[in-house]
């Protein structure tokens, strides 16, 4: 069943959506009564290329007598999956974990495909009127200039700007992408993008979000606490949160509350520790994770659309105002030239 490249399958071979779309149709094989090696010999029929690869290593540990959480496990499918499969696996429900994994995946991804729809109109805006810009200072000013060259007067100043600019168009060009290379360096520094204004609001809320929606379906699928932050530190694409996690860890080994482990990190917002020492005393500790994720979501989402509703108006104005003042600077000229034949 060992198909090539087995080896180099990791967690970034896939999407979350082929993760959900994979959990799904198992899930519904698995509430049909069909075993679960016939089941993923099904699917195993039906996937792609990469998740075949997948599939099939998952099937040849349990072949070898691992259990289906291992078999995940070594096929490199996220830790977070892994353990709930195992609590499913253990108390006799995996449908029951296997709905909770697909509930999971899917509020993560309808969250990110809502930022990238209020994002997609703004960017496609300003990519085409950037392009236009250069369009203009490449193509068509240079036309004018040669008009102007057969007449003895002198242009207009902002003509001699533009003029100057289209002259200039590349190393000005080169200088933008380097401070925007340079940006984007800065921009991968997470300390930098905590201090953005939207940015950091934006990138501290999707943190909070996938920290109480991973642990707030591991607590319900009864994954003890230290080994469900240390399996959502270990995904986390971050240095600060992983830390402040490691810490909280320790706190909890000490027998510190959880609520009072998170504020001694100094990373976390009052209302979210708020939030969870109330959970920790009704016993709801995992719903209210589960909704404190989902609150941060619409948060973010109310931040993108907010600032895409300024800046598309803004974008358009400023576009339209520099094209406009580039024609103009080109009729300027024209309306000397007819000053002078008078």
């Amino acid at each position: 069943m060992r198909l090539p490249g087995l080896q180099l399958i990791t967690q970034k071979s896939f999407s979350k959506s082929e993760l959900l779309n994979f959990y799904q149709q198992f899930l519904a094989l698995q509430k049909a009564g069909i075993p679960i090696t016939k089941s993923l010999q099904i699917l195993l029929n039906q996937s792609n290329k990469r998740f075949k690869i997948i599939i099939s290593k998952i099937i040849d540990n349990l072949q070898e007598g691992n259990s289906l959480a291992v078999s995940f496990e070594k096929a490199g499918l996220p830790s977070e999956d892994y353990n709930l499969i195992r609590v499913g696996e253990e108390s006799g429900r995996l449908p029951e974990s296997l709905s909770r994994i697909i509930k999971y995946l899917a509020g993560s991804l309808s969250s990110k495909d809502k930022i990238k729809k209020a994002l997609m109109y703004p960017v496609i805006v300003l990519s085409l009127s950037f392009c236009s810009v250069i369009f203009l200072l490449v193509f068509i000013l240079p036309t004018f200039k040669g008009i102007f060259s057969e007449f003895n007067f002198d242009l207009p100043f902002l003509t001699r700007v533009f003029l100057g600019i289209s002259e200039q168009w590349f190393p000005i060009f080169v200088s933008i992408v380097l401070f925007a290379s340079f940006f984007c360096f800065l921009f991968r520094k997470e300390e930098v993008r905590m201090r953005l204004p939207l940015v950091g609001s934006i990138y501290k809320n999707t943190i909070y979000a996938k920290i109480c929606r991973s642990l707030g379906y591991q607590l319900k699928s009864a994954v003890p606490i230290l080994k469900a932050i240390a399996t959502i530190r270990e995904g986390l694409a971050s240095q600060i949160y992983s830390g402040a996690l490691d810490d909280i860890s320790q706190s909890l080994e000490h027998g510190e509350r959880i609520s009072d482990a998170m504020e001694k990190t100094a990373v976390f917002p009052y209302s979210l520790i708020q939030i969870v020492s109330v959970g920790e005393e009704s016993g709801s500790l995992d719903e209210v994770l589960i909704q404190s994720a989902e609150f941060y979501e619409q948060e973010t989402e109310g931040f993108i659309k907010k600032w895409v509703t300024l800046i598309e108006p803004i974008s358009t104005l400023a576009v339209g105002g520099l094209v406009g003042l580039i024609a103009f600077a080109m009729i300027l000229p024209l309306f000397k030239m007819m000053e002078s034949i008078q």
